[in-house]
């Protein structure tokens, strides 16, 4: 098991604000949902799809920043066409 060596409450309580980050989540859920409504079949642009990555990610979102670049926006809508299909 890992050892945290937390300083103050304030720490803790900021870790778990941006562990939830209910306010991208909740924003990338109505962008979701709003896509749902205008493309049939459904998929994701590029921009769409980097927004869930870096949402995912978070600090780690650099780290795959080659392989990402490499990721068109025809992939991106062949890959999540297909993800929903």
């Amino acid at each position: 098991m890992r050892n945290f060596n937390f300083k103050s409450r304030d720490q803790i309580e900021d870790l778990l604000k941006d562990a939830l980050s209910t306010t991208t989540t909740q924003e990338l859920q109505v962008m979701i949902e709003a896509i749902k409504r205008t493309r049939d079949p459904l998929f994701l642009s590029l921009d769409e799809l980097d927004r869930i990555f870096h949402w995912k990610l978070r600090r780690q979102y650099g780290r795959q920043q080659g392989k990402r670049s490499l990721i068109t926006d025809e992939n991106a809508k062949l890959i999540t066409q297909t993800a929903w299909a």
